[in-house]
């Protein structure tokens, strides 16, 4: 028995800072001599005093946290030290060393020179990959979904839920910086080189608020909504670009993988003043089919790559983002934000009593001096989903039980070049299944999202009619076979986690499947 959910019901909803690296210039460890930083208590670990240096120096620290314990007390003493006596005192008897380039201080394992990518190489690769992973400074909590941009190009990915990111660029681009940002941090700027060839993790600040700018006015969200709508002509591009994004989607049976599915397509994107629907070629996919005989019932989404394209907020509004209809709306908090050194609104919203059907909720993020929208999250409230479940669920089991118990969204923009364009796409719907006189029931979860890697504004690419992709198909039912090595030289969205885990168990299962026959 088949049971299918289908996210095509969206549409109904939805009406360079150039960086020239030279070795040893303002970074060579006898410079730390010369700065000096004052550790005020005798009782900090090591990443409230890697904090500390960063706050009086300006020099932030680089390492893999699997080889320092963070939260670990340091044995410093309350005083001002030079920052090179400083590194020397925190690492004594850590089997560690450690370079620097530019502002960082780079930690490593003793033994494992980190200084061969430090130095200029002898020739310059086709590909490289950059890693890392993005994470709170004073907590050490993973940055989900953080934008890991190129500088001064149109290229791009973004971190996964645990914080992680890999980025595959060519030679070319090899001496330049990556701009790392987060709402409500300030932006990092880091040099490609130091992300080559090891998995470092890029601790992020909170932004710091100064007295000018604390003193905010308070504003009216509704005046400023208004504004952001007005402002999408100018904001958003309204002549054809080409995307190079990555797709990748997923169903869940509690915790166990039944379908996995990801792609790289180029996306016609026809332009934001039209609603003429974009046009996708498939690139390159793979899939994992994790389904047993027992699973006689089964999750698939149906027109996944149809509804990333259809969550373009901008390009198809949702009712929270028509003019006409933001009367309905009650504003629930209001405040400030800040992104890339700059003021963001954010903007609580919710259907009021009396709107017609009091389907959303969510925030919203809009720039204070360009008015762009960047961000949107949003969610379908409960009582809908508990009132309207054959709305969503076109096809299901009569011998089962569904419940839908949440349906979440989060669309992000991003500036490359003149205009603003989506950068990232996710949707996450869980629900609980049971079969019909039992008690007991099973979880189930689907999630899909869509990263925006690259956007060329010139040669936009329109696939021919036999190229095109057909986006309202059941992704997970094409014939795509799973290559652990598949996208060497591409740019994707790493698996979180517990997702990684789950795919080398289906692998291994795979290959010693393999060797059996």
């Amino acid at each position: 028995m088949s049971y299918t959910i289908s996210t095509a019901f969206l549409k109904s909803f939805f009406l360079s800072i150039l960086y020239l690296w030279q070795p040893a210039t303002g970074c060579s460890q006898s410079a730390l001599d010369t700065v000096f930083v004052t550790i005020p208590s005798g009782r900090m670990d090591y990443m409230e005093t890697f904090n500390e240096v960063g706050r009086q120096t300006g020099y932030y620290f680089m390492y893999d946290s699997q080889l320092l314990d963070a939260r670990a007390r340091t044995r410093i003493r309350r005083g001002q030290y030079a920052l090179l006596e400083l590194v020397s005192m925190l690492l004594r008897d850590k089997m560690l060393d450690f370079n620097t380039m530019d502002r960082y201080i780079i930690l490593f394992k003793a033994g494992n020179d980190r200084r061969d990518i430090l130095e200029e190489p002898s020739g310059i690769a086709d590909h490289y990959t950059a890693k890392g992973r993005v994470k709170d400074a004073s907590s050490g909590v993973p940055l989900p979904f953080a934008s890991v941009l190129l500088t001064g190009q149109n290229k791009g990915v973004s971190s996964n839920s645990d914080g992680q990111f890999r980025f595959s660029l060519s030679g070319e681009f090899l001496y330049d910086t990556v701009r790392i940002s987060f709402m409500g941090y300030a932006p990092r700027y880091i040099p490609v080189i130091l992300l080559i060839n090891g998995q470092m993790d890029i601790y992020m600040e909170i932004e710091s608020v100064s007295l000018d700018e604390i003193m905010v006015p308070w504003f009216d969200p509704l005046v400023i909504l208004r504004e952001a709508i007005e402002k999408i002509p100018v904001n958003y591009q309204s002549s054809p670009s080409g995307h190079k994004s990555f797709y990748r989607e997923g169903t869940f049976k509690s915790d166990r993988v039944l379908n996995y599915s990801e792609a790289v397509f180029h996306v016609y994107k026809t332009g934001y003043s039209t609603q003429s629907p974009d046009q996708v070629r498939l690139l390159k996919s793979r899939k994992i089919t994790n389904a047993t005989d027992r699973d006689t019932l089964m999750l698939k989404l149906q027109a996944g790559v149809k509804s990333m394209l259809e969550l373009d907020v901008i390009k198809y509004p949702p009712d929270f983002l028509t003019e006409s209809y933001l009367h309905n709306l009650v504003f629930t908090n209001s405040g400030y934000e800040w992104y890339n050194s700059g003021l963001v609104y954010v903007i609580d919203f919710e259907k009021a009593q009396f709107a017609p059907e009091r389907i959303y909720y969510g925030r919203i993020f809009i720039e204070r001096e360009s008015r762009a929208i960047i961000r949107v999250d949003f969610g379908v409230k409960n009582e809908f989903l508990r009132r309207n479940q054959n709305r969503f669920l076109p096809r299901r089991s009569k011998g089962h039980i569904t419940q839908i118990r949440s349906m979440d969204y989060s669309v992000r923009y991003q500036r490359m070049g003149n205009y603003y364009h989506i950068a990232h796409v996710r949707g996450d719907i869980e629900m609980r299944i049971r079969e019909r006189g039992k008690i007991s029931g099973n979880r189930f979860r689907a999630f899909f999202e869509m990263a925006t890697l690259e956007v060329d504004t010139c040669n936009t690419g329109r696939p021919g009619l036999r190229e095109r992709f057909r986006t309202n198909t059941i992704f997970a039912d094409h014939n795509f076979h799973y290559d652990p090595d598949f996208w060497e030289g591409f740019s994707f969205i790493q698996p979180e986690e517990s997702l990684h885990k789950a795919m080398q168990v289906i692998h291994a299962r795979i290959e010693s499947t393999v060797e059996e026959d």
